[in-house]
């Protein structure tokens, strides 16, 4: 699915807690389902073994993936109507 990610890079909240930057990801397509029922989700404080060549997209879409796996027991949700006409 398209997802809008922000990147604010690695010092700032958690700087101390993970050498991973934070990123926020916003729904694109808010009629489609998506990870979060508001369409927005932040991923602050990603903890994560360090991975040599790994990109920032790649990274993104690891931990999404990881976040999908776990905390959406595997599926996607509706974004609420309330959300929609945020994006």
């Amino acid at each position: 699915m398209p997802v809008r990610i922000k990147m604010d890079g690695m010092l700032g909240i958690c700087q101390s807690m993970s050498m991973w930057p934070g990123f926020s990801a916003n729904v694109i397509e808010p009629e489609k389902p998506f990870f979060s029922e508001t369409g927005f989700r932040s991923f602050i404080g990603v903890h994560a073994e360090p991975s040599p060549g790994i990109t920032p997209d790649e990274f993104a879409r690891e931990v999404i993936a990881a976040h999908i796996r776990g905390e959406c027991k595997g599926k996607l949700r509706a974004v609420k109507e309330e959300y929609r006409g945020r994006y």
